[in-house]
């Protein structure tokens, strides 16, 4: 009891320094806000014009910070967002936002069968120093592409194969959009009955097809978008995930490869087509923990958890939801919608609380202290992939021990 009100107190303090450090301090004016939006309203619109869809954007609206588009040839083309005004199409884009992630914590609170929305609404957006809610409001497509995964991966726990399948190609969606998100194929890859594996099989090759068809398609367009996509580790914006931590490692440890670069974000750098070269290393490490990773979530499919087969079920699902947040080359604050509440159903399982025993509610508790309200004075990110890293560690240090008294 002493807990939960310990918990709840901070709790209330963490939402007062959200709204401090992540919004009022970090944003300032509100012009700023959902920055991310206009851009996929003015690519299309210089690309329809006849200038460059995918150089600077910025004369195209005063309220667009510098950014790129950095998106497949395809979407210059069918994303005509301009027949809307600009005003129009940012209330437009924010509504949709707000409605995608309203869902997206349905959906958590429908899936691990919580009763308090307002509590699953409260971690999945003031978690982790308040990063998902900074990610809202940067107004990314994410949100949205977030919401296709998240319902994908509800279908994929019915029991009907239809609602299954149509739950495994919204998964994919995603993926034709950002490449990336091909990886949540791992979460039904643990659950789901073996009958069901060769769908997801052929399924895993259709973003590497839809990438090989617009270059063909857009010869030339395709040079610019990689382009884009090359310069990103030298203009700062590689964020807080493993090719990050890798790159760090790698570069100042061993002195292996070029360093990513930090601050501001830098888009008239210009590359002399060697950045592949520069960190081929950090791309074999990510490799290598790619494989380990697959691996680890294919053998949690034949390991019980619980007596429950649903809660089971869920358990993989919030261990392999962790396994793809690793795996996630570049993380953005705008791709934690699903992990803070993953995080805090499997901390507080009893599956995990046996792995600390007699010391196990004091554990949990600091555990839970470090998703609501760790860092957030400072509003620090950095701590959250290594977070994230032991939790699923210990998860499968405990699962092993599982596996050895099943067999």
């Amino acid at each position: 009891m002493k807990y939960r009100l310990i918990t709840q107190t901070l709790g209330l303090f963490s939402f007062i320094c959200v709204i401090y450090f992540r919004i009022y301090k970090s944003l300032g004016e509100s012009t700023k806000l959902f920055w991310d939006s206009m851009v996929y309203y003015c690519a299309p619109l210089m690309h329809s014009l006849g200038s460059n869809g995918y150089g600077s954007l910025i004369a195209c609206s005063e309220t667009l910070v510098d950014f790129k588009f950095v998106y497949l040839p395809l979407y210059l083309t069918i994303f005509k967002f301009y027949f809307f005004s600009p005003e129009v199409f940012f209330l437009l884009w924010i509504a949709t936002c707000t409605l995608s992630v309203a869902l997206i914590v349905y959906l958590l609170n429908r899936l691990y069968n919580y009763k308090n929305y307002l509590l699953i609404l409260f971690i999945t957006l003031f978690s982790f120093s308040g990063i998902p809610l900074y990610g809202y409001l940067s107004g990314n497509i994410s949100a949205i592409l977030y919401l296709f995964i998240i319902l994908g991966i509800f279908l994929a726990c019915s029991k009907k194969d239809s609602l299954i399948y149509i739950g495994l190609i919204l998964i994919v969606l995603p993926s034709l959009f950002k490449l990336h998100m091909i990886l949540f194929l791992l979460v039904p890859y643990s659950f789901i009955d073996s009958r069901h594996l060769k769908k997801i099989y052929y399924l895993l090759p259709i973003p590497f097809l839809f990438v090989l068809a617009n270059k063909i398609a857009y010869p030339e367009l395709f040079i610019l978008f990689n382009e884009n996509i090359s310069v990103l580790p030298y203009v700062g914006d590689m964020g807080i995930g493993s090719l990050k931590f890798i790159n760090f490692i790698n570069s100042n440890l061993f002195n292996l490869g070029a360093p990513f670069s930090g601050g501001t974000h830098n888009w008239q750098i210009t590359l002399n087509g060697s950045s592949f070269k520069n960190f081929i290393y950090d791309f074999l490490v990510y490799f290598a923990i790619l494989v380990c990773l697959t691996i680890n979530i294919y053998k949690i499919r034949k390991v019980q958890f619980s007596n429950s087969q649903e809660i089971s079920n869920k358990i993989k699902i919030s261990i392999s939801i962790l396994a793809v947040y690793i795996l996630i080359p570049r993380l953005k604050q705008y791709d934690l919608f699903l992990c803070a509440v993953s995080s805090y159903y499997l901390i507080n399982s009893e599956f995990f609380m046996q792995i600390f025993r007699q010391n196990s509610k004091l554990i949990v508790f600091i555990l839970n202290l470090v998703i609501i309200f760790f860092f957030n004075i400072k509003g620090d990110n950095y701590f959250i992939f290594p977070f994230i890293s032991c939790i699923y560690l210990l998860a499968t240090i405990k699962y092993l021990k599982l596996k050895k008294i099943n067999s």
